[in-house]
């Protein structure tokens, strides 16, 4: 625990940091309270001129609604932001020399950026490039990939911080990720009906999933309650912070096992300042997709309701389970495609594949690929036979 006047020091910081994230509350709530009433006004005006005007500048108007409404929306999110930041505003500190370059510079951790007047930034967003010193490297060389590219220097110092309700309780330095202390405190408030966010204890096999590119797939694999899931969402919100140009919350999808799961992931993202993704369960998958062929698909829970009681039923759902069933399915696959299949005459570019010659290549040459495969080579073989490139607007 720090004492004396390194202890002051950080006092100060934090009281400088908290006047400048209530100057900025202030600031929001006033765009926020202009731009309400600029709503107003114009739907006010919308609405008792719209008999007088005409349709060009009715659709002006309502396009300046939607910017209003956009605006909205956007002061609301940062004074929630700046709210949740006069709780606590950053949770780590990191002293860092870059190599070359005279001195260190001090760099405070938290949920999100804060700049003060001058666009210096008091607190680093924890998915930022020189965050994850702090999650990846103990005291001594380290180096992080900043847009410009590597940047290598020594980590002189790592310091943790407790703060609640804009005070701080502790404050001490470590050379570890997570010190105990503060792992055990926070791990122990997690029993909620909501999953929170673990940016503070964050370990760094788990900074390495959360960071990895965003073109890999990634398989992450633990036994029960060891954190999977929490990962996955702060690796949504770092893909999304760090993608802003080309990703967005409503291009990614959850496959949640139920809602009860959907709803207690819900406030993760939120918490990272990030809008929440869309959620699909299987079974409203299964519904959407089989829309049609079936009016309704059963539940889960009723369906094992129905099991346990139903002797009939259960031999069904063990049958069903089976491999030999598995075996069975896939045997009458085959012979679907095979049977159904009957092709006709290709004509392109005054040129003729005779039907047989596609029905030989489909059953008999080709017969041991899926038939997937198999139009594919068939689509090669009649090309290839007739000169065409694929780019023909007639092979479309």
């Amino acid at each position: 625990m720090l004492e004396g006047k390194e202890l002051e020091l950080e006092k100060k910081y934090l009281s400088k940091t908290l006047k400048v994230v209530r100057e900025n509350i202030k600031t929001y709530n006033n765009k926020l309270k202009n731009a309400k009433e600029e709503f107003k006004e114009t739907k006010q005006y919308l609405s008792s001129e719209y008999h007088n005007i005409d349709a060009e500048e009715i659709d002006s108007i309502n396009e300046t609604l939607r910017q209003i409404c956009f605006r909205i929306d956007f002061a609301s999110n940062l004074l929630s932001r700046g709210e949740r930041q006069k709780l606590s505003p950053y949770f780590a500190k990191i002293k860092f020399k870059i190599d070359n370059e005279q001195d260190a510079e001090d760099y405070y951790i938290g949920l999100f950026n804060l700049f003060n007047e001058n666009q210096y930034p008091l607190v680093c967003d924890w998915r930022a490039p020189i965050s994850s010193l702090y999650y990846d490297f103990q005291c001594g060389k380290a180096h992080f990939t900043a847009p410009q590219g590597l940047v290598e220097g020594e980590l002189l110092n790592k310091r943790q911080f407790k703060i609640e309700d804009g005070k701080l309780n502790l404050c001490f330095d470590t050379d570890m990720t997570i010190q105990d202390d503060i792992l055990m405190q926070t791990l122990g408030q997690t029993t909620s009906s909501q999953m929170r966010n673990i940016v503070a204890t964050i370990q760094k096999e788990q900074n390495d999933i959360i960071r990895e590119d965003i073109y890999k797939s990634l398989l992450v694999q633990g036994v029960a309650g060891s954190g999977k899931t929490s990962i996955a969402l702060h690796r949504i919100a770092y893909l999304i912070y760090n993608n802003r140009d080309t990703l967005s919350s409503k291009e990614i999808t959850i496959l949640s096992p139920n809602k009860i799961f959907s709803n207690y992931i819900s406030s993760v993202l939120p918490q990272l300042g990030e809008e929440n993704v869309n959620q699909l369960t299987f079974e409203e998958i299964a519904n959407s997709q089989l829309n049609g062929y079936v009016k309704k698909l059963e539940s889960r829970e009723s369906m094992i309701s129905d099991i346990l009681t139903n002797e009939n039923r259960k031999k069904n759902v063990q049958i069903k389970s089976s491999f030999q069933f598995y075996d069975k399915l896939k045997q009458y696959i085959k012979s679907y495609f095979n049977l159904e299949f009957e092709a006709s005459d290709i004509v392109l570019a005054d040129e003729r594949v005779p039907k047989e010659v596609i029905n030989n290549l489909y059953h008999n040459l080709y017969k041991e690929k899926t038939p997937a495969i198999r139009i594919e080579w068939i689509t090669d073989y009649i090309l290839e036979r007739i000169n065409i490139s694929r780019n023909n607007d007639e092979i479309a």
